[in-house]
């Protein structure tokens, strides 16, 4: 794992992977306000699974960063609509990486039972990115790099411990077409979170 300050340049040079935004649609005016700014992709709901849809366009979406002007320009000038914003470079494709987020936009408490990961706002990939090593394994497999701000406006590239599939492992079973929790997170990950002692009545980390 590596934590370190990148700029621009870097967020928009991903060699071979490709190139993803990922947002949250209760922040920062949601999708209305990128459409005001004429987006020229279509972002995908991650919570749009048939079960989730009433609450879609208020969680985490993904965005085609790599053919859209208006947002590389957006995220050039830390516009305000993103500077929450994650960029993800990933070898996976958009469906792919719909997958991907589904099965981690709910994770499991020590306890048992799921809560909600705001995975779309970069505060909280920040957190994320400074617990690394106490994260379940595979939980980034797949994302080369991630890109996000401070409050400051400062760019960071967090890139994921790597982790490799065991003979008995496939990439797949940390995928799912529905919003379902794939991992658990420990007494000792919440702890480094700074999460809420009361586990059991949380709902969303």
């Amino acid at each position: 794992m590596t934590l370190q300050s990148s700029n621009i340049h870097e967020s928009l040079s991903p060699s071979d992977k490709k190139m993803f935004m990922l947002f949250d649609g209760a922040i920062a005016g949601g999708l209305r306000s990128l459409y005001e700014e004429s987006l020229d992709v279509c972002p995908l709901m991650v919570l749009k699974d048939g079960v989730f849809d009433g609450v879609s366009a208020l969680g985490p979406m993904i965005a085609d960063f790599g053919a859209s002007i208006v947002l590389k320009e957006l995220w050039a000038k830390n516009h305000p609509l993103v500077a929450r914003t994650s960029v993800l470079h990933t070898s996976y494709d958009e469906s792919a990486l719909l997958d991907f987020m589904r099965s981690r936009v709910q994770v499991m408490m020590p306890e048992g039972h799921a809560v909600w990961l705001r995975i779309g706002d970069a505060k909280v990939v920040s957190r994320l990115a400074g617990v690394d090593g106490r994260l379940p394994a595979h939980f980034w497999s797949g994302i080369n790099s991630i890109f996000f701000r401070s409050s400051d406006g400062s760019m960071t590239q967090y890139r994921p411990s790597p982790s490799r599939m065991s003979d008995e492992q496939k990439e797949g079973q940390f995928e799912s077409n529905l919003v379902a929790p794939c991992f658990q997170f420990s007494l000792d990950l919440l702890a480094a979170l700074d999460s809420s002692a009361d586990n059991q009545h949380r709902d969303v980390l």
